[in-house]
């Protein structure tokens, strides 16, 4: 039932005798005050051949009278609550609609940021496995300088003793410069720690 039959039938119930109205057998009557007035006569229903049918026809139309109103406003104002709770339900679907699209854009985040840490912990790995071989690296060459510094002294003191001693100079010796390029080198920081042993280890 649309909205223009439920206004046809109000208007219908609109256009008839006052309200409310009431029955006496088969007759209808209007009322004043809420009594009924013989005075407000609204039509009869009768049936010589069934009284009590016709009594209860005027009961019915008596009560319709305001029946019918009364049904309408029940129905227009359930409809308007049927409105209403649609517009909540709409923004409801609304609400969990755009609920629905952050909590799939957190879980792409969560996803992603999942990714990023993966990589992290790779690039983290990689790194610190550079870094143990650059440190093994690093002890190499200072090892290697060490030795190289002292083979470089050594020779050097070697060949400053064979040269002096063809000059005439027999009180040099080789570990005497030796010691000496140790102070220089160690003055100059640019020897190994372990240089000043290693020189005294190859002068014996």
């Amino acid at each position: 039932m649309n909205d223009q039959r439920l206004d046809e039938i109000l208007d219908r119930a609109n256009a008839a005798a006052p309200g409310p109205w009431e029955s006496d057998g088969a007759e209808i009557y209007g009322t004043f005050a809420g009594v009924l007035s013989i005075d407000l006569w609204v039509g009869e229903t009768l049936n010589i051949d069934d009284q009590e049918q016709a009594n209860a026809n005027a009961s019915f139309i008596a009560a319709a009278r305001t029946d019918v109103p009364e049904l309408v406003a029940e129905v227009a104002a359930l409809r308007a609550r049927i409105a209403e709770l649609e517009a909540v339900r709409d923004t409801q679907n609304r609400i969990l609609s755009d609920a629905a699209k952050q909590l799939g854009l957190a879980c792409e985040r969560i996803t992603e940021l999942e990714t990023e840490r993966h990589t992290t912990n790779e690039a983290l790995s990689d790194a610190a496995e550079q870094m143990h071989r650059d440190r093994d690296r690093i002890a190499e060459l200072e090892t290697a300088q060490g030795d190289f510094a002292a083979e470089v002294l050594e020779t050097t003191a070697t060949r400053i003793e064979r040269r002096a001693r063809r000059l005439g100079g027999e009180w040099i010796r080789a570990d005497q410069v030796a010691t000496v390029l140790r102070g220089i080198a160690t003055a100059r920081d640019f020897s190994d720690p372990a240089l000043p042993q290693q020189l005294d280890r190859r002068a014996m």
